[in-house]
C-alpha cells in the first residue's frame, strides 16, 4: 500500500509528535508500504533549522524505508523566556 503522511513534526525532531510518526511510519515501511512523509523542516523547539538542512522548498531523505520530504517555510527564532 502507498502511505502518505503529512506532519509538523517528524524526526530528527525528539518531542512527542515527531517521534509517534517516525515509529508509525518506520513500522509501516518494514511491513512492506511505500510511505512517503511530508513535513516541515525540523526547527524545534527554538524554531532554528536543525544543522545539515536548510529553508528549501524540497529536500528528500531516506529513513529506515520511508522516505520524508521537507518543506521549507519561514521559520524564525523563538524567542526565549525565563521564568522569573
Amino acid at each position: 500500500m502507498k502511505i502518505l503522511f503529512l506532519s509538523h513534526y517528524f524526526h530528527p525532531e525528539g518531542n512527542a509528535p515527531a517521534t509517534r510518526v517516525y515509529e508509525m511510519t518506520r513500522r509501516w515501511a518494514a511491513a512492506g508500504h511505500d510511505v512517503t512523509v511530508v513535513a516541515a523542516v525540523p526547527n524545534v523547539p527554538a524554531g532554528i533549522i536543525y544543522e545539515g538542512y536548510k529553508n528549501k522548498w524540497r529536500q528528500e531523505e531516506s529513513a529506515e524505508g520511508s522516505t520524508s520530504f521537507g518543506s521549507g517555510h519561514i521559520s524564525p527564532p523563538m524567542p526565549v523566556r525565563l521564568a522569573g
